[in-house]
């Protein structure tokens, strides 16, 4: 989800794609605004004071799928400064910085949102998300994590639980019907003649260039120092393996045009998202990603998955 704030024309606009417009919400008085709308939540945290109104306030665009609200200001007029500074928005007045939702919260801290510091009964699971350091945070969105992951309260089960899980799910999931129809479908073709930034590989080290757009973009990251181990670095290697291919095939599969059904296909593709699993190796990773290209997506054919993965390895190969 993105945002972005409009002092001059009293607009909050947010970036939501793939929701339930009947499910929005949307609140704002005084220095406070919230947006809600299954799975998305945006709590914004104003520098000068806004106030209700009676009339709609809210347009939906579906072609873009942006909402723009209209937020007016208290006193007309006044200047809203740093509205740029989406952290300051997003951080409660009087602490320092946003805290992290599981190793940063006290007891003594005044929580937003779900945040909440899990106890110890409460998990009896592995760990995920980025290292697997994420313990017990979705317990409290069951309602919301049905449309994200493939099963409810993944906070119950372990990481080999998950993926036994996940394989007998695919096991259903398999079309013979399906896979046949595109074992002769010759739109396959078109896809396995397109030619990828990665198709003949990327080049090595100095070989690489960046456009001037991907150079400020990258410029434009956070700086962070992650401080891993040697084991949660093997979990996060590995995890970008499903990552990626999940990335290309929807890539390749659009003709490098990115759609609106990306992010559910990349999701579905990748177990490290729809599962929050981790592999125990990249043969593993590399099973899971092909298994599950030709049980989900429109466009099921082993010989488009095994191009997709030659994709990826020029892309990993790149980076030695």
């Amino acid at each position: 989800m993105r945002f972005f704030c409009i002092a001059a024309t009293h607009f909050v606009p947010n970036y939501a794609a793939l929701f339930q417009v009947s499910d929005t919400e949307i609140f704002f008085n005084d220095k406070e605004f919230l947006f809600t709308s299954k799975p998305y939540f945006l709590r914004l945290f104003l520098p000068c004071e806004v106030t209700e109104v009676a009339d709609e306030c809210a347009t939906y665009d579906s072609d873009a799928g942006t909402f723009k609200v209209s937020v007016p200001k208290k006193n007309v007029g006044e200047f809203f400064p740093r509205l740029a500074m989406i952290t300051e928005l997003l951080t409660p007045k009087g602490l320092d910085r946003v805290k992290d939702p599981v190793s940063e919260l006290c007891d003594d801290q005044e929580v937003y949102g779900y945040q909440h510091l899990p106890s110890e009964e409460s998990f009896t699971g592995d760990g995920y998300g980025f290292a697997n350091r994420r313990v017990s945070v979705l317990s409290h969105l069951r309602d919301e994590i049905t449309l994200l992951f493939d099963f409810p309260d993944p906070d119950s089960h372990s990481n080999e639980e998950r993926k036994r899980m996940l394989t007998e799910k695919e096991t259903e999931k398999f079309s013979d019907e399906h896979y046949l129809f595109d074992f002769f479908n010759d739109e396959i073709q078109t896809f396995l003649d397109f030619e990828t930034p990665w198709s003949s590989g990327c080049g090595q080290g100095d070989d690489v260039t960046f456009s001037m757009d991907e150079c400020d973009r990258m410029k434009n990251l956070p700086k962070r120092r992650i401080r891993l181990n040697k084991a949660e670095t093997s979990v996060v290697v590995r995890s970008l393996v499903d990552i990626m291919f999940a990335y290309v095939y929807d890539f390749v599969t659009t003709l490098g045009e990115h759609s609106v059904e990306s992010g559910w296909t990349i999701r579905s593709l990748c177990a490290t998202f729809s599962g929050l699993v981790s592999w125990n190796s990249v043969h593993e990773a590399v099973l899971s990603a092909i298994r599950r290209s030709i049980c989900y997506p429109l466009y099921r054919n082993l010989k488009l998955s095994t191009f997709v993965f030659k994709n990826v390895v020029n892309i990993f190969n790149a980076g030695n």
